[in-house]
């Protein structure tokens, strides 16, 4: 099973939608970190995908790691600090990760090193800019916070444009989304609260660990041709 076709099938079977436009955000599947399209009860169209290493969640686990804290664990902590950080690093952040326009988005592989397998994730670039790494038992300081904002602010302005873009590329009112990074539930409010879409629909699973849920939606769905059943109104 596909793991970005089974990210949308989560999404949109539960939704109660008949047709929706479909984002995925993620760290990474075989190649895909993140999936534009469109799906409907007959099947899925990809518009737009970007592969590895480029990839938002991976940008999440990297400052995560450079947090001290764990990756694909504790990426929230980072979304809970943000408001308390400043300013200072959300203009310069923009060269690091950014709205790419036309359905994408840019990333600066420079300040990366988690594609080399290294212990830290982050290249010396990035610490030249945003600071040394921290290490777990050491006490967060406003780097720190303002490092947290910075990743916050543009991975926001990263959905949104990306959300923007799908809307007009699909013409449909209705979204579903999954990965990782949808749950994200910050940048999520902006996206409703903007109007983006009339209605959006958020798999509570979005992440790995709904992988059973998603991969037997998918089968039921489009293999077995199981009725559609009812639509998921609470976790």
């Amino acid at each position: 099973v596909d793991h970005h076709a089974a990210h949308i099938d989560s999404a949109f079977w539960p939704s109660g939608f008949d047709e929706a436009a479909a984002l995925t955000l993620d760290g990474a599947g075989e190649r895909a970190t993140t999936v534009l399209g469109r799906v409907n009860g007959l099947g899925q169209t990809r518009l737009r995908t970007a592969n590895y290493p480029v990839s938002i969640g991976k940008v999440w686990e990297a400052v995560t790691n450079w947090f001290g804290a764990r990756p694909v664990q504790d990426e929230g902590k980072l979304m809970g600090l943000a408001p308390y950080g400043d300013e200072r690093f959300v203009a310069s952040f923009a060269d690091v990760l950014a709205p790419g326009g036309n359905g994408t988005f840019r990333q600066d592989m420079s300040w990366f090193s988690y594609h080399t397998g290294a212990p830290l994730y982050v290249s010396d670039k990035f610490v030249e800019r945003f600071g040394p790494p921290r290490r777990p038992d050491e006490e967060i300081g406003d780097h720190h916070r303002a490092v947290a904002r910075a990743l916050q602010h543009q991975t926001e302005e990263v959905v949104l444009d990306l959300a923007r873009w799908l809307r007009g590329a699909t013409g449909l009112r209705r979204l579903v989304m999954a990965g990782g990074v949808a749950l994200n539930c910050v940048a999520n409010g902006r996206l409703v609260r903007e109007g983006v879409f009339d209605d959006v629909f958020i798999q509570p699973a979005a992440g790995d660990n709904g992988s059973g849920l998603r991969a037997a939606l998918l089968v039921q769905h489009r293999k077995l041709h199981v009725g559609r059943g009812e639509p998921m109104r609470h976790a």
